[in-house]
């Protein structure tokens, strides 16, 4: 559920009378429906890219005064005023189809546009203090087909002598439990907001400039800007994780959940344009994992929200671009391989990917 400020930007108060230990935000009037917005519930706010919001984080809903009008968070955040900006509940707010078009349709920097994205490896150091926006650290692709590949080791013998009681030879094989997992991509490159966060610490960004102290921003790139970043992001190392891109998300409509029930009572007859996504993974659900090790693969197939969205590690063997001339956009294919470790740096075996 998202609340739009009805008359008024959306106002944010610092410890106010009514709120003394945390902010409140003024919504405007003529709200109806904030009952949706309940107590302990998790909330974003999410302003176009001609705003400036400086409270990009999650926060927590102590209350609501007015008939909906103030909504109360425990947290303290900027005071200021921001138009054009929307509160979502984060309890509600899951992604879809549809969402994602009409994320693209507002001009917001900050949700998701697409359901195709690279990520870069800072967004997984945990050196950044404040919690990352879905869009942030990453690039949003527009694809025209996304092919994947498994490749499993299966070797196959033929039986020596086996033809010579039977007439007929005899193979057998040997699994290896072994794959390798491929994914091809192409598309084109359009101009977008590109996101960006980097740790407080960072001294090499100067005062004033965007992103000094830790806080995020966004830019509108050209097709041609985007494209060079990603290639010069491809062309670099894991030591430089603001530039290397070592993730891969790509989020599919789903009915069933990780039980094998369904989402919710609608998912079995909802058009598949506003099913809730989950990230496309190599996980099995909780009754296939009878034999297996790894039983806990619950977040692989839980729709996710502006609080969790995954992404798989990867490594990207090629990125070709192609420019037309006159032409504003910019094609693309791109070609990799699925990994469960980078460079030794997993840190749980059963849980080496992200969900950030």
């Amino acid at each position: 559920m998202a609340i739009t400020p009805a008359l008024a930007p959306l106002t944010v108060t610092v410890a106010d009378a009514n709120n003394p230990s945390g902010s409140t935000l003024d919504c405007g009037s003529g709200l109806t429906h904030f009952a949706d917005f309940a107590v302990s519930s998790k909330i974003t706010i999410q302003a176009p890219s001609t705003s400036t919001n400086n409270n990009t984080s999650l926060y927590t809903v102590v209350g609501t005064r007015s008939s909906g009008r103030y909504l109360d968070v425990s947290e303290v955040l900027t005071a200021e005023s921001v138009e054009g900006a929307v509160v979502i509940s984060d309890t509600t707010a899951l992604y879809s189809a549809d969402r994602i078009a009409d994320n693209i349709s507002s001009g917001l920097s900050t949700p998701l546009t697409s359901n195709v994205f690279l990520e870069f490896s800072a967004r997984n150091r945990g050196d950044i203090e404040n919690s990352q926006g879905p869009a942030t650290n990453r690039i949003m692709l527009k694809c025209d087909s996304v092919g994947i590949s498994v490749s499993k080791s299966v070797p196959v013998f033929s039986v020596p002598g086996s033809s010579f009681l039977t007439g007929e030879t005899s193979t057998i094989s040997m699994d290896l439990a072994s794959s390798s997992k491929s994914f091809s991509i192409s598309g084109i490159i359009t101009e977008q907001y590109i996101s960006k966060q980097y740790p407080a610490s960072a001294d090499i960004i100067a005062v004033g400039d965007p992103g000094y102290s830790g806080i995020p921003f966004s830019r509108l790139m050209t097709a041609f800007e985007v494209a060079q970043l990603i290639q010069a992001s491809v062309d670099s190392s894991p030591r430089q994780p603001h530039q290397h891109l070592n993730r891969l998300g790509f989020l599919i409509p789903s009915r069933v959940g990780y039980n094998y029930d369904y989402h919710n009572t609608d998912s079995e007859t909802n058009d598949i344009s506003v099913l809730p996504l989950i990230p496309y993974s190599f996980k099995s659900r909780k009754h296939d994992a009878l034999s297996s090790a790894q039983i806990e693969g619950e977040d692989y197939f839980t729709p996710i929200s502006n609080a969790a969205q995954i992404s798989h590690p990867i490594v990207i063997k090629s990125f070709n671009c192609n420019f037309a001339p006159g032409q504003p956009y910019v094609g693309f294919d791109m070609q990799g391989e699925f990994i469960f470790d980078i460079l030794g740096a997993a840190i749980d075996l059963f849980k080496g990917e992200s969900s950030s």
